[in-house]
């Protein structure tokens, strides 16, 4: 007696992928890489604007499309995604809108829920066919970005105005109602100046001096960082620490950040390797959305949603119309 054949495990989890609805618009699976996953082997595709689709990105959204089951020339189908996403991101980045990498992980785990298993399994799931969690992690990404812009060009449009201003305007602040707000996001570099416990006073005066030299020197984080590099020997370690948001840097560190101000870096603290400086790399305004953050659904309001698929539609063509696509 022959036993059944078992199921496709990641088929059935992406199966209802394929179909599931974000509020506005089909979510269809799909992938696009980080740049830190290209290979060796990795080559330009298409050239969008000054944006870039290579062969690796769309031989894993190829493949990601086989595993939910499409059919025909899904390197072709994978391409035209690719390219619809690249176009959205430029758009994200002209109306200077970006989300919190907080939005796009709990819209993964939310992804996971509704797909009836945990993000730990949806994981395993997809790195057993070959098949990265970032890849669709920035997927996620690029759909709520285009969701949001849509509404809010359409909110735009409805108080008879569609231009940039306007559109980030109610993006930032969803019609005043306070639901979206700004924060800003640090991107921060550690610096130890490596010094001992029992070091004596006269040892540590001197290691003091040698960082406040090294913060008076640089005017540039990336300055700062080839500069430590070349006096590493001499006891000096970066590393880079992430991102934060006001909201989640630990208050010690918001404390010293805040302080800072305009300052590259902040005040020298002992720590127990030595003194420590942090260089405030980069600061950007970015939404803190609560309501991404916890679900890929967008509250509408009284805008009607087939209008609103309509939309994105067009505006996607229109995207397409001024973009500068271009085979390689």
């Amino acid at each position: 007696m022959h036993s059944k054949p078992r199921p496709n495990p990641i088929r059935a989890i992406l199966r209802p992928l394929v179909a599931f609805q974000t509020g506005l618009f089909l979510l269809v699976a799909g992938a696009v890489l980080y740049a830190a996953e290209a290979s060796a082997q990795n080559k330009i595709e298409v050239a969008v604007n000054n944006g870039v689709v290579t062969t690796f990105q769309i031989s894993q959204r190829a493949g990601f499309l086989k595993l939910t089951g499409e059919k025909g020339d899904t390197a072709s189908k994978a391409r035209e995604q690719l390219i619809d996403e690249e176009l959205q991101f430029q758009e994200a980045k002209r109306l200077n809108f970006e989300l919190p990498k907080s939005a796009v992980e709990e819209a993964y785990g939310r992804l996971a829920k509704n797909n009836g298993t945990t993000p730990e399994t949806f994981t395993k799931a997809l790195n057993q066919r070959g098949v990265s969690p970032d890849t669709l992690k920035r997927l996620i990404h690029a759909r709520i970005l285009w969701q949001q812009i849509v509404v809010a060009r359409a909110r735009a449009e409805g108080r008879g105005t569609d231009t940039a201003r306007d559109v980030t305007s109610i993006l930032f602040n969803r019609g005043g109602n306070g639901e979206n707000r700004k924060v800003t996001e640090y991107t921060l570099e550690q610096f130890i100046f490596i010094l001992k416990k029992d070091a004596t006073q006269s040892a540590a005066q001197q290691r003091l001096r040698e960082v406040e030299s090294f913060r008076r020197a640089n005017a540039t984080c990336e300055q700062a960082k080839t500069n430590a590099v070349k006096i590493a020997a001499s006891g000096v370690v970066s590393k880079d620490i992430g991102r934060f948001t006001t909201d989640t840097l630990p208050p010690a560190l918001k404390s010293d950040v805040e302080e800072a101000g305009s300052a590259l870096f902040t005040k020298p603290k002992r720590r127990d390797q030595g003194i420590e400086i942090i260089a405030i790399c980069k600061t950007r305004q970015i939404v803190d959305n609560t309501a991404a953050s916890g679900d890929i659904n967008l509250d509408v309001g009284n805008l009607d949603t087939a209008e609103l698929d309509e939309k994105s539609e067009k505006w996607m063509k229109d995207l397409r119309t001024r973009a500068l696509i271009k085979r390689l």
